[in-house]
């Protein structure tokens, strides 16, 4: 056997190990993104606020600009305020 066809089986057995490492990270991944999605999803109690009730009766006794009106109250008040905050616009 002469080094050329060595290498040529060196090259093919590390690229079928490096596509079995490929493959089996990723069915991990997907293994672990599903394990902790299911695991959010039976551990999630839902809203425990009346935020919720509040625009679902909204929704059902006013218009739909007034229902809007108040999802859109839930956020929250933004206020001018003093402070060492950096603020950057990007650039150079």
């Amino acid at each position: 056997m002469n080094a050329i066809d060595k290498a040529r089986e060196d090259r093919s057995r590390n690229l079928a190990r490096l596509r079995r490492l490929t493959i089996g990270t990723a069915a991990i991944g997907v293994a672990a993104t599903t394990g902790f999605t299911y695991l959010a999803a039976v551990t999630y109690a839902g809203t425990t606020t009346s935020a919720a009730a509040v625009s679902a009766a909204g929704a059902t006794t006013a218009s739909t600009s007034s229902a809007a009106a108040g999802l859109f109250s839930l956020a929250p008040s933004v206020g001018a305020s003093t402070g060492f905050a950096h603020v950057s616009s990007g650039g150079s």
